[in-house]
């Protein structure tokens, strides 16, 4: 897998328990290496995503396939699906040296019961803080350390990782958190924007953009079409600034 070296990309998105629909809207952000996880093979194969590329008019070629991962280009960038555990994923990013710059949470199957872990919960994120590039952007459709009440859908402005609650349930351990990562940085969490089906509230219009931050334009525009078929209706992006050195 030579395309998770850093010299292979300059910026790289991941997005674990993808499945395998609309990851096409996915590759449309600003990155150029988009490494999708999902360990349920019988759900997310080359074919079932060469056919939803195809199906939406978006050009796929298979570029490699192994045991447990895909390796296909469309638009001139490269999508590298990996069939097993998103911790294993983000062991093989970590091993490669290679940094994360925008990670995707949504639809990862913890409210559905897919995943024995979801990946917005402290464990998980401490974890993905030590391939966080500078700045990294994170995009979520939910989380309970994010969001002040998650059945109002209020993000919250700002946040540090160590102010995340533990999680409420016990789970077991995930296959590669034996990884030693005794060690990862403590960040800082702050909102650029929040995308909203303005018809949850009762009005015409289909989605409207709210921007909260600062910096650099979000990529919420991009995921307003994977919100329009996917039939979620908020989404928010915010910049993780990671700082000083905190214990797992």
């Amino acid at each position: 897998m030579d395309c998770l070296s850093p010299a292979s990309h300059e910026r790289l998105c991941f997005y674990p328990s993808s499945g395998y629909a609309l990851l096409w809207v996915i590759m449309d952000m600003d990155c150029d290496l988009f490494v999708f996880s999902d360990k349920d093979t019988s759900r997310v194969n080359w074919p079932l995503i060469k056919a939803d590329f195809e199906k939406h008019g978006r050009h796929i070629e298979l570029i490699a396939q192994g045991a447990n991962h895909v390796q296909f280009t469309s638009g001139g960038k490269t999508g590298l699906l990996l069939q097993e555990d998103n911790n294993l994923a983000l062991a093989r990013i970590r091993s490669a040296n290679a940094q994360v710059h925008h990670f995707v949470g949504i639809c990862d199957g913890c409210c559905e019961g897919g995943n024995y872990e979801c990946v917005h919960e402290s464990p998980f994120v401490k974890r993905l803080m030590t391939v966080a590039a500078r700045g990294m952007r994170y995009t979520t459709d939910h989380s309970d350390a994010l969001q002040e009440q998650r059945r109002h859908r209020k993000f919250v402005n700002r946040i540090r990782l160590s102010n995340f609650p533990e999680p409420v349930r016990q789970r077991r351990q995930p296959p590669g958190s034996e990884v030693d990562w005794q060690w990862v940085p403590d960040a800082v969490f702050e909102l650029q924007g929040v995308l909203v089906d303005i018809a949850m509230q009762g009005e015409d219009s289909n989605f409207t953009m709210m921007p909260k931050g600062v910096y650099q334009p979000t990529q919420l525009e991009v995921l307003i079409t994977l919100r329009a078929i996917g039939h979620r209706g908020i989404l928010a992006e915010y910049r993780v600034e990671t700082q000083m050195k905190a214990k797992l």
